[in-house]
């Protein structure tokens, strides 16, 4: 096997599976529950994204609308952040399952995972990342 071409098409999927898009559907993720990892997950924002837009965010699980703590990320300028989670669930994240592997590193208790989506206080734009806060992308208009 060539191990310079190996190298070339590990480099290359790892450079474009974190790529920034404005696309709901974020494919070919690598995810990390902190340092252990997960596997490579397609993200669906969309759910998320639509409760923001609709007003359905603050209702609880699954979304866990949350004031961000300290400055603004990445370009959303202002003072006051909101914060979201993409919860780990069946309608967020595919393959299935992904909770079952966060629960071997939480002692078995659920856990919101490390995908967020933070938005400007007015909650019109917002910023993703899939890293537990590394990396931000956007901002996006919502």
């Amino acid at each position: 096997m060539n191990t310079k071409l190996l190298c070339a098409a590990l480099c290359w999927f790892t450079l474009t599976a974190n790529a920034c898009t404005h696309s709901s559907l974020l494919s070919n993720t690598p995810l990390y529950f902190y340092h252990h990892y997960l596997g490579i997950y397609n993200i669906y924002l969309a759910p998320t994204l639509t409760a923001i837009d609709n007003g359905d965010s603050g209702r609880g699980y699954p979304y866990y609308k949350k004031r961000w703590r300290g400055k603004c990320p990445h370009h959303l300028r202002g003072k006051k952040c909101v914060e979201f989670t993409v919860y780990p669930n069946n309608d967020n994240f595919s393959p299935r399952g992904i909770m079952k592997k966060i629960k071997k590193y939480t002692h078995g208790k659920r856990n919101r995972g490390e995908v967020r989506i933070i938005t400007n206080y007015a909650e019109t734009k917002y910023v993703y990342t899939t890293n537990h806060e590394k990396k931000f992308c956007g901002p996006y208009a919502l």
